[in-house]
């Protein structure tokens, strides 16, 4: 469960960085502007939260491990940020995709 976190950590910093720099080539310059604004934004803030859910979630297990002297990934904590990690990342890709969708 800690390697998902790992790794989504790593893709969805990866996801806000290309997103980010093909913003001009995604937002199209029509009519729709204003809904497909919305739609990266809300992408972007669910990644944000995803990473700082991924954060969390590993600085949750550091504390069960200086508290217990052991790793403990199914402290309530631990398991609730790694959950909202995996939600949020899934939103975020859903809302990117219907983005991409709306704007080919």
């Amino acid at each position: 469960m800690l390697d998902v976190a790992k790794q989504l950590v790593t893709i969805a910093s990866g996801f806000l960085v290309i997103s980010v720099a093909l913003l001009k080539v995604l937002l199209p310059n029509e009519n729709g502007q204003l809904i497909a604004f919305w739609m990266i934004i809300g992408c972007w803030i669910s990644i944000i939260l995803s990473l700082a859910c991924g954060f969390l979630a590993f600085g949750s297990v550091a504390n069960t491990a200086h508290a217990n002297s052991k790793y403990d990934i199914e402290a309530k904590w631990t398991k609730f940020f790694l959950q909202g990690q995996q939600i949020l990342f899934a939103l975020a890709f859903i809302l990117f995709v219907w983005f991409v969708i709306e704007n080919i």
